[in-house]
């Protein structure tokens, strides 16, 4: 699977490479074109050369987090292998250093400092131990007061078989324990091919839900900016520690307990994602029993996701590089398709498409105002309904009902402390509610897919007024007969028009919308405890009055909690936050980016059309050849896709030939039985070309495939 990536890679490079030197000729170069581009791509050159430089990056990081105390250190030891101990807990426990683990007989570490190499590599001699390595590193990863931050991460080479070229293994700091190292991780995760997330199965509160929220935000930021990310369902949860939840003897209950809270922290995650593990078991049995059975099917599923992401991220290259080169084609095309009109046709054609510009200008504003207004009144009725359920009799009961057992733990903690723990558990009851509230009737759910579904079918609308004008600039103002000598008969297919259903199949199909119930812990975690005058008498009586009657200190609080922070304003606010927040932020991706690109690019090829003084002859001299490269450059994508994405190609063995149906003067098309899967049989056409079609007749047969696909 590796070898076929490296070489869709290599052909997706020499694309990559064609277009920038094509782009960077004097064809293109203070042409028409170049000024359109500008438009619908800013700065399109750097951004070929960033993806590009994306595309051939050899290496393939799988990045490695944890929650605090969850096991990462032990972990990764157990991946590495009982010969690369690299990694003690005690060297990285306080770090905010980013460590790369590669595989290499030579021994060294080079260090960074803000991303930069700054001196030569430590090496270390071949005898050298973990234990020197570790003395080594220690002075360049451990988090010392006036070098925070300082070194952004450090390159470990090491003998670590189990890593084979092009993985890498990348430890990252903890998430949550500061927000440096939070930073640190959420940092990196453009770069990852696959994720790698540690939770501690023992804990008492399970999965720590609004740090994986972290994770999906910053996702879904990086989405939005069109940069390369890791799917989600390219993620492994190892729930660790799994020995100790088996010696509870309620295994199936936080089997259970763990898979829920992951869908919501992590919506659209599988169980065949989820792995339960004991690394202090395992390393334990390593020496006698070899690798165990939980830690065998980890590696399996680890060796599967990886593959997987990296003809993901090649797939996304592909498709990009699709509808660049169809803006090209289009581009080019509308040249071309208008060299014979007369000034006043082309005049007639500006007026007519601005005139189009301009309508689809203000249907774009009208349809920005008419979905953010239907979206604040949906997420206004659902904040009303979620009110009025918080508010019902049984729901304050649950909300203020506490025992003994409940309340925390006073001991020689101070009220400020109690206080804190106090509200975390109002807090984590208020989300079970909340839970349990979706799961019986699905709100949020409904809510996330109306707004989705109006958005989908308002942005068609607007995708298919952009296709109209498209068509109207590529549609030729003279007859067929004057195509003969110049016009390339494929070269008016729809489907080079490059409309906005792309961008929004992108926008909808991003990381996925927040779970309400897990944002709740963001939004109403209490304010961290802090320094002030102590009125110790005020204290020493507040304590009494707790451990006289817990129950009541908590209902008095969880009062308080509803009254102050569960308003039907701050609810409404919830919602509009979770919800109508990154509705919004779809929306002005589409018509506040996309549409407002297209319309400038329509606008400056149509005055470039009209303004166009020169002779016909002197137009084709300039695009013909122009389109020529264009069409060139797409053969070789979509021969790419022929050869390794498509999933409708059908063997020759599969098909016996009955009949001929009809004849041409270079093909013909034959009755054929066609054997599907299953050995069901078809009747089909197949055309047959009678030669092998030369270099300048195979863009024609390969734009007649993609028709037919379409089909």
């Amino acid at each position: 699977m590796l070898g076929r990536n490296t070489l869709i890679t290599k052909e997706l490079m020499a694309i990559y490479r064609s277009l920038m030197k094509f782009l960077e000729s004097e064809k293109i170069l203070g042409s028409a074109i170049e000024e359109a581009l500008s438009h619908s791509y800013f700065n399109y050159m750097e951004t070929l050369a960033s993806r590009s430089r994306d595309l051939v990056n050899e290496k393939c990081p799988i990045v490695v987090a944890g929650e605090t105390s969850a096991g990462k250190s032990s972990f990764l030891n157990l991946l590495l292998g009982p010969d690369a101990e690299l990694l003690p807990h005690s060297l990285l426990c306080a770090t905010s250093t980013i460590c790369r683990l590669h595989n290499s007989q030579e021994k060294k570490f080079i260090y960074y400092e803000n991303g930069q190499q700054v001196s030569e590599p430590e090496m270390l001699n071949a005898a050298a131990t973990c234990d020197d390595l570790q003395t080594r590193l220690a002075p360049f990863v451990s988090s010392r007061e006036g070098s925070k931050g300082k070194h952004s991460h450090v390159d470990i080479f090491w003998p670590i078989p189990i890593i084979q070229d092009p993985i890498i293994i990348v430890d990252t700091p903890g998430i949550g324990e500061s927000k440096e190292m939070t930073d640190k991780l959420l940092g990196y995760l453009p770069n990852a091919v696959a994720f790698i997330y540690i939770i501690s199965s023992d804990n008492a509160g399970g999965i720590q839900e609004d740090r994986l929220l972290q994770i999906l935000k910053e996702l879904n930021r990086l989405d939005r900016e069109g940069k390369s990310i890791f799917d989600p369902k390219c993620a492994i949860f190892v729930c660790n520690k799994w020995d100790l939840v088996v010696k509870s003897g309620e295994e199936e209950k936080v089997w259970k307990d763990t898979l829920t809270k992951l869908q919501k922290g992590w919506p659209g995650v599988e169980e065949s994602q989820v792995f339960k593990m004991s690394t202090t078991n395992a390393m334990r049995l390593r020496a006698k029993l070899g690798i165990t059975k939980d830690f065998r099917e980890l590696m399996h599923g680890l060796k599967k996701l990886v593959p997987l992401t990296l003809e993901a991220r090649i797939k996304q290259h592909y498709n990009w590089l699709k509808r660049f080169i169809s803006k090209l084609e289009l581009n080019a095309a509308s040249h071309i398709n208008h060299a014979r009109a007369t000034q006043e046709e082309r005049k007639k054609l500006r007026d007519a498409v601005l005139a189009r510009v301009k309508k689809l200008r203000i249907h774009s504003d009208e349809v920005q105002k008419k979905l953010h207004s239907e979206a604040q009144e949906r997420c206004k009725k659902l904040g009303e309904k979620l009110f009025q359920h918080i508010n019902e009799e049984d729901v304050k009961n649950r909300l203020f009902t506490w025992d003994v057992t409940d309340a925390p733990t006073l001991g020689s903690f101070d009220m400020e402390v109690v206080r804190y723990r106090a509200e975390l558990k109002i807090i984590d009851r208020f989300q079970t509610i909340l839970n349990e509230w979706e799961e019986s009737n699905n709100n949020m759910k409904t809510l996330s897919d109306s707004l989705t579904r109006r958005f989908c079918e308002e942005c068609l609308v607007l995708d298919e007024e952009c296709q109209q004008i498209n068509l109207m600039m590529e549609k030729p103002t003279y007859s067929r007969r004057d195509l003969v000598e110049v016009e390339n008969p494929e070269a008016r297919r729809k489907h080079t028009i490059v409309g906005i259903k792309e961008a929004v199949t992108l926008i909808i199909t991003a990381p996925v919308w927040m779970p309400l119930a897990i944002v709740t812990s963001v939004i109403f975690m209490p304010v961290g405890i802090g320094m002030m005058i102590r009125d110790y008498a005020r204290i020493s009586s507040e304590k009494k009055d707790y451990e006289a009657n817990k129950p009541m200190k908590m209902q008095a609080w969880a009062k308080e909690f509803l009254e102050k922070k569960l308003t039907k304003d701050k609810i409404y606010a919830l919602i509009n936050d979770v919800y109508l927040k990154e509705y919004e932020i779809k929306i002005k991706t589409v018509c506040e980016e996309h549409i407002p690109r297209q319309i400038a690019a329509d606008e400056n090829t149509v005055k470039a059309i009209a303004n166009d003084l020169r002779s016909s002859t002197e137009i084709f001299d300039q695009y013909l050849p122009i389109q020529k490269e264009i069409q060139d450059i797409k053969r070789c994508l979509l021969l790419l896709d022929l050869k390794y994405f498509a999933s409708d190609l059908v063997s020759a063995e599969n098909v016996t030939e009955i009949g001929r149906i009809s004849s041409g003067s270079f093909a013909d098309v034959m009755k054929v039985n066609w054997r599907k899967l299953k050995n069901e049989v078809v009747i089909a056409a197949l055309k047959r070309g009678r030669k092998k079609p030369e270099d300048h007749e195979i863009f024609e047969q390969l734009m007649e495939v993609q028709c037919l696909r379409l089909v």
